[in-house]
């Protein structure tokens, strides 16, 4: 920056600045102006334009193409207004209407001088050719949405003008085959009014392009709705639905848009595309679409450009070529796994997930372009505050001009002179730094802006010193902290700049800086979330094969057992593989529940066993060097909770102890009861109940928090350790878990001396939960199909039914279970159904095989499901659901269970 010194008189120095800041001023004003006007905001007499809809207010069509021409010609004339009428030619259909409708038309419109008339769909363009000469003599007529090519051409040209919407049935049937070459047949949905006739006669003409293609025709004049729906569900899984129109059925029942193309997505289990942008985000893929966005957009062309003068509509031709363009739903992209790159070049895809810059790019060229002219404006008032400082007469008006200015600038800003020391602050600095300007001006920079690393939390010095020396302007580090007067921490961002003046001489320095916490927490926030959802998705996999190949190591060695004669030694190492088993299926309903799969329970458990197991996992990981002493004195331990997020809770204070102690120590974790008062749980921040509480307490001797950043241990993201060796998470999930239990939780600490955390809990009068382990095997009669594609599980599941006295066969895939079901509907008494397969899942499997044989009971066995997952099958005639892995004993009693449902 630099400020001009010389001798000049006041009104010389001060002119020159001034002028400088009023023209950019004025230049600022006056683009605003320049674009926030419209073009012809002249005193031009204002037009008067009637819109004429076939059809309701709510028809999505109707409703794109009225505001699409409010906005268009809005912004094209200054004075416009808009008379707009509906004649609901969709909902109701009576001659008679016509004779009423043109007299109020007449007596509404004869005395108000309108402009210009635009007509929507054939309805109300036919009208118009028969009452135009009588109501709106002489006046210019724009029409749009024609599906008629007669009715759009056999106007009187002298009047009338517009666009015929042209639907292009042809290009959306080579569509799907381009997008599904497996494609055998396709459906045309359309109703029995004037488009679905239309666009029915289209899809007739361009069948015969495709000869190699089936047409399945649902018309609105011989199905009702229900029928319609039926018929698509019985599609064959190689169809296609083209959808141009339903809005009436045989009985005469009328649908909008919102309420029947869902349902027509829902009923077809193959790609449903339409020709109406109106329909995208109802459940349709999209395709080569009209619009009424389209149709409005044209027309309001058409209507300026008479309107203006430049044309009339004879000098107009009738437009009959088609608008169409291809748009497309993201969602439905990804459902049937259709790449962006397979789509017609210029595709519009609708519903993508969300880009603020893609979004707002316009918006935010446009800050950026005001940031950099408020930069350049601070800039020259600075300059234009050194010119006044030297000039005593001018500089109270200046001193109050800048102090304004300064104050409405969103960044902080500090300005020094040469020696360092603060002239000038701001009030979003006094802010940051609490330091407020009485006693900030005068004092050197590097005692008010305290800045330090994020890294290690070492003091940094500010850019001001470079800046004094080399007169260059120097950035912060991203890792910048600034510390406030009363110890508060806000990571920053900007820079220092040199002051000179017009000999190049350094006279001082301005800092300009940017609190950007919060955008840094919602980075590492986000990073977070993402190495969580990847890592949860790998624990979900890995849980689903291994309980597979747990399935299997239990029934074989069930099996081996059951085959050994007597009690042998061998006998107690098949005990050993089953306990070491059971064990492991419980790891994996924790890493199930770590990976969303399985909800967390809510059940009665024993804060001594937690602590216990706890313990039991830091044994072998602990340092060598760190004691734990365990002292569990607590009488009543029974709370409701989860026993996962409890043991997770007391594991990271544990660990969190132990960081604490690199020399080693001791841990010490006790319990004790306690009874809180109502004036001790109204007094606590926590909503807690007063009553009988069990107190955990996790004492070590490590080096204890420092007083200043205790108030901060439980936030989220809030560590003192070095970056990579630990996300500042921790804290805060046992803080939620604690929340989640209606339980509060305290911290003490002395530096040297150690820490203590303290949770209490609210005690429970339930009895504590036990899990029932089912041990009794039944044995039973029939024949039964296992349908699994691991190799493992066919071979036990076999094996053990059979020793149960059952006939088994088994399939691979559903697609092969399948098969055998349709080839002999009543050979099997039950069919136990793997969920995860590749190909078919279970569930699509069992939707089918119900079709086929509906009688016969289902039992669905899945490693990685919740039981509420299948509800929905369960209200199907789902019999019975078994995790993975089970032992003989639960799967007879399952077998039991759904055979003896049916008998």
């Amino acid at each position: 920056m630099k400020v001009i010194s010389s001798s000049i008189s006041v009104p010389e120095i001060i002119w020159p600045s001034v002028l400088r800041i009023i023209a950019i001023c004025l230049l600022i004003i006056s683009s605003s102006s320049f674009l926030t006007v419209p073009a012809n905001a002249s005193d031009e007499k204002e037009k008067k334009i009637l819109i004429l809809n076939s059809y309701h207010h709510g028809f999505a069509w109707t409703d794109e193409i009225v505001t699409t021409i409010q906005k268009s010609l809005a912004n094209k004339f200054g004075k416009i207004e808009f008379y707009i009428e509906y004649m609901d030619h969709k909902r109701i259909v009576d001659p008679d209407l016509e004779v009423v409708y043109s007299r109020v038309l007449e007596i509404k419109y004869r005395n108000q001088g309108i402009d210009l008339v635009i007509v929507s769909d054939d309805y109300a363009l036919r009208f118009l050719k028969k009452v135009h000469h009588r109501i709106f003599r002489q006046v210019p007529v724009v029409f749009c949405g024609i599906n008629s090519l007669e009715n759009a051409l056999s106007v009187d040209r002298d009047f009338f003008t517009g666009v015929v919407e042209s639907l292009d049935i042809s290009s959306n049937i080579a569509l799907v085959l381009q997008l599904f070459p497996g494609t055998g047949s396709i459906a045309i949905v359309s109703d029995g009014t004037p488009t679905g006739i239309g666009t029915r006669e289209m899809a007739r003409e361009a069948a015969g392009k495709f000869t190699n293609i089936s047409f399945i025709y649902l018309n609105g004049e011989e199905l009702n709705t229900g029928e319609m729906l039926a018929e698509l569900k019985r599609l064959p899984v190689n169809s296609a639905v083209i959808a141009p129109a339903w809005y009436q059925d045989k009985e005469g029942n009328t649908f909008n848009n919102q309420e029947i193309y869902p349902q027509i997505s829902e009923a077809a289990d193959v790609p449903v595309f339409g020709t109406s942008s109106a329909n995208l985000g109802l459940g349709i893929i999209g395709g080569k679409v009209n619009g009424g966005e389209i149709q409005g957009r044209y027309a309001a062309n058409l209507a300026a450009r008479i309107l203006t003068g430049a044309v009339s509509p004879k000098d107009i031709p009738v437009e009959t070529e088609g608008q169409n363009r291809y748009m497309f739903d993201y969602r439905q992209l990804q459902r049937f796994d259709i790449p962006e790159d397979r789509l017609p070049k210029n595709s519009q895809i609708l519903f993508q997930p969300f880009s603020f810059y893609q979004t707002y790019r316009y918006l935010v060229w446009g800050v950026g372009i005001v940031f950099c002219l408020f930069v350049l404006m601070i800039m020259l008032l600075l300059v234009a505050i050194q010119h006044l400082r030297r000039t005593k007469n001018s500089l109270a008006a200046s001193e109050e001009n800048l102090r304004v200015t300064l104050q409405s600038i969103g960044d902080a800003v500090i300005s020094t002179d040469i020696s360092g020391k603060i002239t000038r602050i701001n009030r979003l600095a006094e802010t940051l730094t609490e330091w407020p300007e009485n006693d900030a001006v005068g004092r050197h920079l590097e005692e008010v802006v305290c800045l330090i690393s994020a890294k290690d939390q070492s003091r940094i010095s500010s850019p001001l010193k470079a800046c004094l020396i080399d007169g260059r302007t120097k950035g912060f580090d991203y890792g910048t902290i600034l510390v406030s007067k009363y110890s508060k921490e806000y990571r920053v961002e900007d820079s220092c700049s040199a002051i000179t003046d017009d000999a190049g001489t350094v006279v001082g320095a301005v800092l300009v800086f940017r609190d950007i916490t919060a955008e840094y927490e919602r980075e590492v926030w986000l990073q977070q979330s993402q190495k969580m959802e990847v890592v949860g998705q790998l624990a979900g996999g890995v849980a689903h094969d291994f309980n597979n190949m747990l399935s299997g190591i239990i029934g074989a060695a069930e099996l081996i057992a059951r085959d050994l004669p007597g009690r042998t030694r061998i006998h107690k190492y098949l005990d050993i593989i089953l306990e070491s088993s059971g064990r492991a299926a419980g790891l994996t309903k924790k890493l199930l529940t770590f990976a969303g799969k399985k909800t967390p329970t809510s059940t009665v458990i024993d804060v001594h066993k937690a602590l216990e197991e706890t313990i039991a996992l830091l044994e072998n990981t602990l340092d060598r060097r760190i004691l734990l002493d365990l002292s569990l004195d607590a009488e009543h331990t029974t709370v409701v909770g989860d026993a996962s997020q409890l043991q997770s809770a007391f594991l990271n204070l544990t660990i969190n102890a132990s960081h604490a102690m690199s020399e080693g120590g001791t841990i010490m974790i006790s319990t004790d009861n306690i009874f809180l008062d109502s004036s001790f749980c109204e007094a606590s921040t926590f909503s807690i109940e007063p009553g009988d509480f069990v107190k955990v307490t996790v004492r070590d001797t490590g080096t204890g928090i420092k007083p200043e950043i205790i108030p901060r241990i439980f936030e989220p993201f809030f560590t003192t350790k070095e970056p990579g060796k630990g996300t500042g998470l921790g804290l805060a999930a046992v803080f939620g878990v604690v929340q989640q239990h209606n339980g509060a939780i305290s911290v003490r600490s002395e530096l040297g001396a150690g820490s203590s955390f303290e949770i209490l809990l609210p005690l429970t009068d339930r009895a504590s939960d036990t899990d029932f382990l089912i041990t009794e095997t039944i044995s039973g009669r029939g024949k039964i199909l296992v349908v699994d594609d691991e190799e493992i599980m066919r071979i036990t599941a076999k094996a053990i039914l059979e020793g149960l006295g059952y006939e088994v066969d088994v399939a691979s895939s559903g697609h092969e279970g399948l098969a055998l079901i349709e080839q002999s509907p009543h050979s099997f008494d039950l069919v136990i159904l793997d969920m995860i397969m590749p190909g078919m899942t279970g569930r699509d499997c069992f939707i089918k095989m119900k079709t086929i044989a509906p009688e016969i009971p289902v039992i669905l066995s899945s490693g990685f499901s919740k039981e509420e997952d299948v509800q929905d099958m369960k209200d199907e005639g789902l019999s019975y659901f078994i995790s993975k892995p089970f032992y003989t004993a639960a799967l007879s009693k399952a077998v039991h269970e759904a055979l003896r449902a049916i008998s």
